[in-house]
């Protein structure tokens, strides 16, 4: 794998990230997932954990989820060895990419930008998070139709393998699965980013703000 650029990520801030889950004892367990969609695509997060969530998705593997190859759903690379070992590129929620995840984190993405009470700084965030991210996307669309698909790492890149394939692989993979066509409805929004923008957004808001205090004052 690759540890300059993921270094190079993590620069001289904190690394954190949302548990997976709890154990038995109720510690957090350290694995990185990209289960933060869910909440980019239904929930008014605060800018802080909007933040948070693009931060990982944009950080290159193993200090994030980000490969050439497409957006990781787990990444055990803080964990234990003993946990690694359930979390592989084998591993059926592995170190795997699952295409309706994708266009479910694409979604969320799209669904922050449209918020007007987001800062400048998240929005551009969020912005270089969906340029990212879509690029992965298109470099995988030979395969986004299929369930998921795991990787090989040779020569400094990310190799596209097909999951189910190598004798490792704990189960197997459909080449076609309902639940990636999510394409059909998650297309490539580019949102502008910038002064003109958020002049515009600004502009949205007070028209708002107006319309409610005027429809207040009919009451």
């Amino acid at each position: 794998m690759a540890p300059e650029p993921a270094l190079h990520a993590l620069a001289d801030g904190d690394l954190t990230f949302p548990a997976l889950a709890l154990d038995g004892a109720g510690r957090p367990i350290p694995v990185m997932h990209s289960d933060e969609g869910f909440a980019l695509l239904f929930d008014d997060l605060d800018p802080a954990r909007v933040d948070e969530a693009v931060t990982v998705l944009l950080r290159v593997f193993p200090a994030g989820l980000m490969t050439e190859v497409g957006m990781l759903v787990a990444n055990p690379a803080f964990c234990a060895p003993s946990v690694q070992a359930g979390f592989s590129r084998n591993a059926y929620h592995g170190t795997v990419v699952w295409s309706w995840q994708q266009a479910l984190f694409a979604a969320g993405l799209v669904r922050q930008l449209a918020r007007s009470d987001l800062p400048a700084a998240v929005r551009a965030h969020l912005a270089a998070a969906q340029r990212t991210l879509w690029a992965a996307i298109d470099a995988t669309s030979s395969v986004s139709n299929s369930e998921l698909w795991s990787w090989s790492y040779a020569d400094g890149h990310y190799q596209i393998a097909p999951f189910g394939s190598a004798a490792a692989d704990v189960d197997e993979s459909d080449a076609a699965q309902l639940w990636s066509t999510a394409y059909l409805a998650v297309r490539r929004t580019v949102v502008a980013v910038g002064a003109a923008s958020d002049a515009r957004l600004a502009a949205r808001t007070r028209a708002r703000d107006s319309m409610t205090a005027n429809q207040a004052a009919l009451r």
